[in-house]
């Protein structure tokens, strides 16, 4: 879930984990796509492939969280972000986002096709006049349809996790972690 977001605020009793391991099962969801993209690459496995409860404060350590705060400050906390971003210029905002998405490719198609929408975007944002508040909406609403398509290209790691996440799901394991859980006792994996 964390994987997905671009802000992320906790407070200290708060606890992270991919637990699907552990239960004979595998972090679909984007999970190992983007994990490994956005921390060190030893923590990232220590998180997917140990499948322990991290605490709040390790887990900000670990680079997977912005800030720590107690529970009753997490709104305020969140909002500051917020205002912080939006009081900056919108299109500078939107051109950052998206060099960063771009910077999650490692594919050569991948990249050529970012260039080419960073292009388009380019072309439809300097043909509008900067005055007219509608043109303003016209173009944040294009610049985020096109983000939204980079997003997209992803698609061949999900696809790719999605296939693995199924095979998993269709083994003996995947059943006798669950049942085991709710049974309350070790599970005995066959690697069937």
């Amino acid at each position: 879930m964390l994987g997905g977001t671009d802000i992320r605020i906790a407070c200290p009793e708060a606890k992270f984990a991919v637990m699907e391991p552990k239960r004979g099962l595998f972090a679909g969801g984007g999970t190992t796509v983007r994990l490994p993209r956005q921390i060190a690459w030893p923590l990232a496995m220590e998180f997917l492939l140990c499948a322990d409860l991290i605490p709040a404060e390790r887990a900000y350590k670990m680079g997977l969280l912005n800030a720590v705060v107690p529970r009753e400050e997490l709104m305020a906390t969140a909002r500051s972000f917020a205002q912080r971003i939006i009081a900056n210029a919108p299109l500078a905002v939107q051109a950052t986002k998206q060099s960063a998405l771009q910077g999650l490719y490692h594919d050569e198609d991948e990249i050529k096709r970012l260039r080419q929408a960073v292009k388009e975007l380019k072309t439809v944002l300097e043909g509008i006049d900067s005055d007219n508040s509608l043109s303003s909406k016209e173009a944040v609403s294009t610049a985020i349809e096109i983000l939204g398509n980079l997003s997209l290209e992803l698609r061949t790691a999900f696809e790719k996790e999605s296939k693995i996440s199924s095979w998993i799901f269709q083994t003996e394991d995947a059943k006798e972690g669950p049942k085991a859980f709710a049974e309350k006792r070790p599970p005995v994996w066959k690697s069937k």
